[in-house]
């Protein structure tokens, strides 16, 4: 195999198919930006649901809170009626709860993206290809496999089955242009629909 036109990979004579160019003009656009933790965080924000077993413990706690009032202060706490003393409680649970689940989302946020790094959104003549978050390589997708589509005040989101993809808003000229030709892509015709 020889090099030739001084490119740095098989010469045109003996491989032309291997050339390194774009297939048939394939590649429509491409958007560099850079992902940062605070990205990681938006994406964890928007995944994380409360499991079945997280939602009985947190209605157990607020239950156990109000059994814990009434033996230890029957009557409530000093000026306080055990209602109100009820609902400080609970407001107390709910911002500690907050609280942790806000530092527990930076935390896996920071370990997930340490530094700031590259990532590109790409669209192709058959596909959509964007970084993701929790492996430096793209995820493909063709647009039939493109699910449901969030536009955030600082993130757009796109689904597709399990996975959740996500461009920063800072990187886009005009969010709802791109959230809106995304679902125009989406909807299809598709590249092989007659």
């Amino acid at each position: 195999m020889t090099l030739g036109d001084g490119n740095s990979g098989p010469g045109q004579g003996t491989a032309p198919a291997l050339r390194m160019r774009d297939f048939d003009g394939g590649l429509l656009s491409r958007l560099s930006y850079s992902l940062t933790a605070a990205d990681a965080y938006a994406y964890l924000r928007q995944t994380e649901i409360l499991s079945r077993r997280s939602k009985f413990a947190l209605a157990a706690l607020f239950v156990a809170s109000g059994a814990a009032i009434e033996m230890l202060a029957p009557g409530g706490i000093g000026p306080l009626s055990e209602t109100q003393t009820l609902l400080a409680l609970v407001a107390v649970e709910l911002a500690l709860l907050w609280l942790a689940r806000w530092l527990w989302l930076n935390h896996r946020a920071r370990r997930m993206i340490p530094h700031p790094r590259p990532a590109v959104f790409e669209e192709w003549v058959d596909c959509i290809a964007i970084t993701a978050l929790d492996e430096p390589e793209e995820i493909y997708l063709s647009p039939e496999l493109i699910g449901p589509i969030v536009q955030s005040r600082t993130h757009v989101f796109v689904f597709s089955g399990s996975q959740c993809l996500l461009v920063p808003t800072r990187a886009l000229d005009d969010p709802t242009a791109f959230t809106d030709h995304l679902r125009a892509l989406a909807k299809g015709p598709y590249y092989f629909d007659p």
